[in-house]
Order: structure tokens, then sequence, then C-alpha cells
């Protein structure tokens, strides 16, 4: 077997750290989502109360991503990452002797703050540190991360619920957010000396030589790149927000048991995965992002049309549009990250990644009470409907930037 060079080597050092680091956070994250059904059961908390907790935590995360992006960009990100990952370990700790309402409810919110450096560390460390010929496929393989922990994390569930109940899901949070800490700090010993020294000197270098012409905000605006942090939002919405409520809309469309319509869930996290496979060829062929962005909002408009006859259509059908929707904005993801990294020359990665991923956040919120009041006082046309406005408004977002951007494209290339 060849050998990899010490850049290589290097490269995937910190790679592997990020992808685990994120992987594991979103771990944490969906394990609560995958006890909630558990927790109404059970008689712990109502629907209310559930639905606060869980509109709490991306409240305050959204919130944390702004301060996390605007921070990695001005300190090391290497050590926000360690203090973002211990809060994760010790909130996690906590929640594992309360199970009152009021100290559960302090305490993931608590969670979702800090972990304000993760994300918006991750995508400034791929932007400057890995080397331009790995950041495209780091881009692809770190969009597996929420997936594969999402589905970790429901086969999880179904193991231990029953049996330990779901203190034992925050215990396996708090021994994940340990191993990644230990990892961190491995890679944190080993990364090379041009990395360890000063952090980030190379890359102030490289924004203070723009900075008296351009500013992030400037720089945002003439790219046009500012009408793609409101595509942040939407496609959360379509994606991470529709699947809260998908098994929901197939068990009351088609009157299907709870647990198959459940099933559901597993189905779309698979397809993610599966499909982003079969797609990475894709990704080598599209160099420009602001193309691969448009392009995937011109093919996400086939589903959302096609999904406004839910109820009339096989459900066969059905989950294959959901599918094709919920994989197309996960691509989109990847080129979104690319934008993101193209900020990486003036020092910015990380604050344009924490304020996308604070829009994003916010979605989420808005999705988990706003599909659920759609469909309670108008049905589930209203919701698919909505659903169809939001990517058409994605897709118009998209437009200027492919003009637009041409700007911060040809920059890069200098």
């Amino acid at each position: 077997m060849k050998r990899l060079g010490q850049d290589a080597k290097t490269n995937l050092l910190l790679f592997t750290g990020c992808w685990l680091m994120y992987a594991l956070t979103c771990f944490t994250k969906s394990n609560y989502t995958a006890s909630v059904a558990y927790i109404v059961s059970q008689g712990i908390f109502d629907k209310v109360n559930s639905g606060t907790i869980a509109s709490a935590f991306y409240l305050f995360y959204g919130v944390g991503q702004i301060l996390g992006g605007y921070l990695v960009d001005k300190h090391s990100p290497y050590r926000l990452i360690t203090v973002s990952c211990i809060g994760a370990l010790l909130t996690n700790l906590a929640l594992c002797f309360t199970t009152d309402y009021i100290p559960v409810l302090i305490i993931w919110s608590i969670s979702g703050i800090s972990q304000f450096a993760i994300w918006p560390g991750v995508c400034h460390i791929i932007a400057t540190d890995i080397l331009p010929r790995y950041r495209e496929r780091a881009c692809v393989f770190l969009q597996y991360g929420l997936p594969l922990a999402s589905l970790g994390s429901y086969l999880f569930s179904f193991l231990v619920l029953e049996n330990f109940g779901w203190v034992a899901m925050f215990a396996s949070s708090t021994v994940s957010m340990v191993a990644a800490l230990v990892f961190w700090l491995c890679v944190q010993h080993h990364r090379p000396e041009n990395v360890k020294r000063g952090d980030k000197a190379h890359v102030l270098r490289r924004r203070d030589q723009h900075k008296k012409r351009e500013g992030f905000l400037p720089l945002l605006i003439s790219s046009g790149v500012i009408f793609l942090l409101f595509v942040s939002m939407g496609t959360t919405l379509l994606n991470n927000g529709a699947q809260v409520w998908i098994p929901t809309m197939i068990m009351e469309s088609y009157s299907v048991s709870s647990g198959m319509a459940s099933m559901q869930t597993l189905f779309l996290l698979g397809v993610q995965i599966i499909g982003l496979l079969l797609l990475n060829p894709l990704f080598k062929k599209v160099k420009n992002p602001f193309v691969g962005e448009i392009m995937c909002y011109g093919l996400c408009l086939i589903p959302l049309i096609a999904l406004q006859f839910v109820g009339q259509m096989p459900l066969p059908l059905v989950l294959a549009m959901l599918g094709a929707m919920i994989l197309i904005t996960r691509v989109w993801a990847v080129f979104s990250m690319e934008v993101g990294l193209l900020f990486g020359k003036y020092g910015y990665s990380g604050t344009y990644s924490g304020i996308g991923n604070s829009l994003a956040s916010f979605g989420i919120v808005i999705a988990s009470t706003g599909y659920g009041l759609l469909s309670h006082q108008f049905g589930w046309a209203a919701v698919t409907i909505s659903w169809l406005v939001i990517g058409v408004m994605c897709l118009a977002c998209c437009v200027p930037v492919l003009f637009l951007g041409k700007k911060l494209l040809k920059k890069n290339e200098d």
C-alpha cells in the first residue's frame, strides 16, 4: 500500500478530529430528539414542554453560533472548540441527574450556547489549515456527520430507552464527548508547527492585506452571498425542520401506525448517507459552488411540486419524493460550505459559517412550531404548499449570486 505523505497524514488527522467533533456533537443533539416520543409516552413531559425544551436549545445554539463565528476568526479555533466540547460534556452529564422540567430546560439551553465554537471552528480550520486540494473532499465528508450521528442516535434509542430510560441517552452523550475531547487534544498536540505557532497568524496577515479595501459586510453584500444566508434558513426548513413532522404527516395522511411512520425517519437518514456517497463524483465536476447551489434548488422543485399531492399519490412515491427533497437539500449544504471557504482568504470563514448556521438553527425552531400550527389549522396541504414557496424563494435567492459571486471567486483564484 502506498504510504501517505506528511501533508496527507497531517490533513487526515486534522479532518478526522474535526469530523469526530462535529459528528459526536450532532449525536448529543439528536439524542434528545430521539427520546421525545418516549418522554411524552412515559408522562415525563407533555408535548408542549418537550417542544419548548427542543426550541430553547436551538434558540440559544443559534445565538451562540454568531458569537462563535466571530471569535474563531479572532482567536485560536482549536482552543475554542475545546472549550465548547467541555461545555457540552458537562451539560450532558448534568442532565443525567435530573428529570425536572425547569432544570432540564435551563441545562439544555446552556448546552446549546456552550457549543458556540464547534461548527464555526471546524469550518475555519478546513478553510485555513487544511490544504486546498483536500478541502473539497472535506466539505463532502463532513456532511455525512449529521445523518450518521442521527441514525446512530435513533438506533441507540431503540436499544436503551425501554430498558434504561432517557437518562441513558445523556449518559451516552457524555461518554461520546469525553471521547471527542480526548481525540481533539491529540489533534492539537500533533498538528504541525506552522499551525501551532500562533495558530492563525498567517490568516490574519491575509485578512490585513484586504481589510482596508473590504470588510466582511461589504464583501458579503458586493458578492451577493448575503442572499445565501437566507437560503440557509430555507434549506433547514426543508431538511431538518421538515423531518421533525414527516412521520406525523405520513401517519395522518396514510393511516399507518406510529411505529411505521417513525421508520420513515431512518429511511430518510439512509437516503442522505447513500445519496451523498453515490453523488460524490458530482462534487468533483461542479467547480463553481454557486452553480451547484442553483442547480440543487432547480432540481428540488420537482419533488416539491410532486408533494402537493400527498394523500393522493401512492405512499412509496411520496417517500421517494421526500427522500429526493431531503437529499437535494443535503447536497446544497456541501456547496454552501464551499462558499464559506471562499471567505477563508480574508479570515472570515468562521464568521460566515457561524451566521449561516445560526439562521439554520432558527429555521429549525420555526419549523418545529410553524408546521405544527399550519397542519393543525389548515391541514398538511398548507405545509406542502409552504415547502414549495420556500423552495421557489431559495431558488430566487441563488440567482443573483450566480452573477455577483464571480467577484469573490476571482479573488480566490488570484
